[in-house]
């Protein structure tokens, strides 16, 4: 829940350890895939001095390049582009927990990312809590637990009442911003790297992968903007017919991915098992959903129903 500067050691220790595992074949250097957030660490992995040499390739799956950009579209400030859509609400409550430590000291820091950390655990992947009139109960049943004076501020953290957006700037002006944007270091990067990111993500916009592929001067990115899926789910916003065209390219792209990958191998730089496990896997859901949604699609026009919605 925290993004942490610490996770990028960990990353680094990690992959020397694993390549240094007896059964870890000598020919072939790992992959790494991050998800959200994670891209930070996965990115400065591999372009660290030190150990980038021992990564083969890179997946980034709805990565941030800037920080400020990512934070400021979460909590609600400005307008997305037309192509965007509005930021999930509940993400409040995660900028209230990376911004704490910066606005608060002692044991109010700690009853509030408690109750901020409790709230995010429940309300965080819950299709049924992701608009205001939602979770505005679950904040209700946590706020209780809080003293008077902090009630306020934990409301506003999670985006019941408004207000947090200006706690939120104070914190980012008091934070080390530099510390969690890694396209300065960017331009060191020398494995293949593809970028995916799911067009009506509502955590970190996808405008951010073309700002890390600009970043990325000296391995030309492959990017991917994927129909089907938000942050980390799938777009159930979409009806199941209306998937289909979807579908289709999305098997072309997960096709071309696949061909392309393979291809970059040798005997320094084989094929990555890690990029192509992860793309692999996403091939088989596409598959699944087309063989669902054609499933669906004979029970719509058998039973002559209107279009059902996922």
């Amino acid at each position: 829940m925290r993004l942490d500067a610490s996770a990028t050691s960990e990353l680094s220790r990690s992959l020397e350890a694993l390549t240094l595992l007896p059964e870890h074949p000598r020919s072939r250097l790992p992959g790494i895939f991050s998800v959200s957030f994670g891209s930070y660490p996965a990115l400065m992995t591999a372009a660290s001095s030190e150990v980038g040499h021992l990564v083969g390739s890179l997946v980034v799956f709805g990565g941030y390049a800037s920080f400020v950009d990512t934070c400021r579209f979460m909590i609600g400030v400005g307008t997305p582009a037309a192509s965007e859509p509005a930021p999930d609400p509940t993400c409040m409550a995660g900028i209230a927990i990376n911004t704490a430590a910066a606005l608060f000291q002692g044991e109010q820091r700690h009853k509030l990312m408690q109750a901020w950390q409790a709230f995010v655990v429940r309300a965080w992947g819950a299709s049924d809590l992701q608009h205001p009139e939602q979770f505005s109960g679950l904040a209700a049943q946590l706020v209780a637990e809080l003293p008077p004076d902090l009630m306020q501020i934990f409301l506003q953290g999670c985006g019941v009442i408004p207000g947090f957006a200006a706690w939120a700037e104070e914190a980012l002006a008091r934070t080390d911003i530099d510390s969690m944007d890694a396209r300065a270091h960017l331009h060191k990067v020398r494995c293949p790297v593809h970028l995916f990111h799911g067009r009506r993500d509502n955590v970190i916009p996808h405008s951010q992968m073309a700002v890390l592929a600009a970043a990325l001067t000296r391995v030309n990115p492959k990017t991917y903007l994927t129909g089907l899926y938000q942050h980390s789910r799938g777009d159930a916003g979409m009806g199941v017919l209306a998937q289909l065209p979807t579908l289709l390219r999305e098997i072309k792209t997960m096709a071309r991915a696949r061909h392309e990958l393979p291809s970059r191998g040798s005997a320094t730089s084989p094929v990555h098992s890690g990029a192509r496990s992860l793309l692999s896997g996403l091939s088989n859901h596409v598959r699944r959903r087309r063989l669902l949604a054609a499933t669906d699609a004979q029970a719509v026009i058998g039973a002559q129903a209107p279009e059902r919605q996922r």
